[in-house]
């Protein structure tokens, strides 16, 4: 195991390798390297990444040689660690899928696309200060540093085990809070959904409903006529990659008929949860093949990925509060015919 730390600088081409920091689960420096970039220099970024122009002035070594140097050192079985790692492979232009991202393992309590900071993790967790400006560097990270840093995180929660530095959030689980008040719940998905999403309390049924939409929006809106459950919550797959105008006008269909069924007064919600990233999956292969090949992935594919990202990590939500006219009955709704007044 490895941890790893570059820090680069701007060029005409984007970030570009200046630095390669590697460590050894000892933590003791097996490689540590300056590296010439291909292309002109427009910033050193001197105040995070500590490369200045002098450093870099009579620098020969180039991205191919460093390349070659770290394969001599380090193994496909071997297991890499690093803070935001894929911002080093990138650099590196190399690809190696045994990582450990300590930016995963210390998550923000915010989620996605959120991230601590290295130097927040190491303080709350390794109970120490890194990054801190003394009498010998005045600027800049210490690539040593920062790659002791990650992997001793990684050490530690290989110690402690996978719930160790996971933040619990603000908001408590909702099947919970209801559960308080002795509400019944169900959840309709997959069981590969509900094995991810199952909660500890026994007041929610979990409806196995296969890969199919329409069950899930039929065995919920059985639930829902016959008042069994307080709060229903369905996992669909119309919206997978990429959306159809079949499978959306299907999923329409469904959950009007669930809208239907409802008693008045539900509280409907529809959310995405997240945006379609079926973009960013076609740009991650495009980026690999290109790497695999050694070919240089250009400024505009990576602009292009990160806006591709952001709308992935953008969903939509539509909520309303079902309402009926005077003596309007649900059709759903046949165990009592008599109209309700709104109160």
């Amino acid at each position: 195991m490895f941890g790893l730390d570059c820090e680069m600088v701007t060029t005409a081409r984007g970030l570009e390798l200046a630095r390669v920091t590697v460590v050894n689960q000892l933590h003791k420096v097996v490689y540590d390297s300056l590296c010439k970039p291909e292309n002109e220099i427009t910033n050193y970024n001197t105040k995070w990444s500590g490369i200045t122009e002098d450093m870099l002035k009579n620098v020969k070594k180039n991205l191919k040689t460093v390349q070659q140097e770290l394969c001599s050192i380090m193994h496909r079985e071997d297991i890499l660690v690093g803070h935001s790692l894929e911002n080093d492979l990138l650099a590196l232009n190399i690809v190696h899928t045994r990582v450990i991202d300590t930016a995963v393992l210390y998550p923000h309590p915010r989620g996605p696309p959120y991230k601590n900071s290295l130097r927040k993790v190491v303080e709350k967790y390794l109970n120490r200060a890194i990054q801190v400006q003394n009498d010998e560097q005045t600027e800049g990270h210490d690539s040593t540093e920062d790659a002791i840093a990650a992997l001793e995180l990684a050490q530690l929660k290989i110690k402690n085990g996978p719930r160790f530095g996971v933040e619990d959030s603000r908001c408590q689980e909702l099947f919970k809070i209801l559960h308080g008040y002795r509400k019944t719940m169900a959840l309709y998905a997959n069981s590969k959904v509900l094995r991810m999403l199952a909660s500890p309390v026994n007041s929610v049924s979990a409806v196995d409903c296969k890969d199919d939409d329409q069950q899930v929006l039929k065995k919920a809106a059985a639930g829902v006529t016959n008042g069994k459950y307080q709060l229903s919550v369905c996992h669909l797959t119309s919206f997978a990659n990429p959306p159809s105008t079949a499978k959306l006008k299907k999923l329409d269909e469904g959950l009007m008929q669930l809208f239907k069924c409802a008693p008045r007064n539900t509280l409907f919600i529809v959310t995405t949860s997240q945006g379609p990233s079926h973009e960013v999956q076609a740009l991650n292969q495009e980026q690999l093949a290109a790497t695999k090949k050694g070919i240089s992935w250009p400024l505009e594919k990576s602009r292009a990925l990160k806006i591709a990202h952001q709308k992935a990590r953008s969903g939509v939500v539509f909520a309303t509060i079902k309402r009926l006219a005077q003596g309007q009955i649900p059709k759903c709704e046949s165990k009592d015919p008599t109209p309700q007044n709104d109160p």
